[in-house]
């Protein structure tokens, strides 16, 4: 005898009711399961895009400050002869800060760590800076036997004088036998960046954060 021909019809109701009811929670669940893959493809992009846009805007930042730290390279051998006034270095000095709001300061340095020049005021009251990581990490490296070394930047630093925290952009001036002759410092304003991020709508629980190569938190 087959079992089903002896269900009640309220049985068979129930039943089709049951399967009734699966079907549509499989239904609501496969659709909130797509939305969601949806969304987060969406969210995927847009924070790929927010990194290609900021990625853009750190390079766009950086770049005018290596071509000025290169061209102050470059004129090496005046920024540290004895014969130069230091008033003439400042006034170098601060005439490119003027077209670079990024930047809090320049300032050159001997290769005792001992102040030539800076377009920071507070600077003349240094009176070394061997002892900062930014300027040992130049006494440390080995000659390379390069006019100049490759700009570097540094871990957020607080300046000694000024209290104000910025990112050290350095660059090694060494003689033809890789001696070291002095560096010369950019400090980079992190609140340049910061400014930006606060204006970024990433969530409640995203945030914006820069990174140096090291994996030292700057912003």
């Amino acid at each position: 005898i087959n079992p089903w021909s002896r269900m009640s019809s309220r049985r068979w109701i129930f039943l089709i009711a049951a399967i009734a009811a699966l079907l549509g929670v499989g239904a609501v669940a496969f659709d909130a399961w797509r939305t969601y893959s949806r969304d987060l493809d969406v969210a995927q992009r847009e924070t790929r895009n927010l990194v290609t846009v900021l990625e853009d805007h750190t390079a766009r930042t950086i770049q005018p400050v290596d071509e000025a730290v290169a061209v102050f390279a470059d004129n090496a051998d005046a920024l540290l002869s004895r014969h130069t006034d230091p008033s003439v270095i400042k006034a170098r000095l601060t005439q490119r800060l003027a077209n670079l709001p990024q930047l809090l300061w320049f300032s050159v340095f001997d290769a005792h760590g001992t102040l030539v020049a800076s377009s920071n005021p507070d600077a003349a009251r240094l009176r070394h800076v061997t002892d900062r990581p930014w300027f040992a990490r130049h006494l440390q490296m080995a000659p390379s036997g390069r006019t100049t070394g490759r700009d570097r930047i540094g871990g957020l630093t607080k300046g000694q004088v000024s209290g104000r925290w910025f990112a050290p952009i350095t660059r090694a001036i060494r003689a033809a036998d890789g001696r070291l002759c002095g560096v010369i410092l950019a400090a980079l304003d992190p609140r340049y960046f910061s400014q930006l991020y606060r204006h970024i709508d990433v969530g409640r629980h995203g945030n914006a954060t820069l990174f140096d190569t090291g994996g030292t938190i700057l912003v």
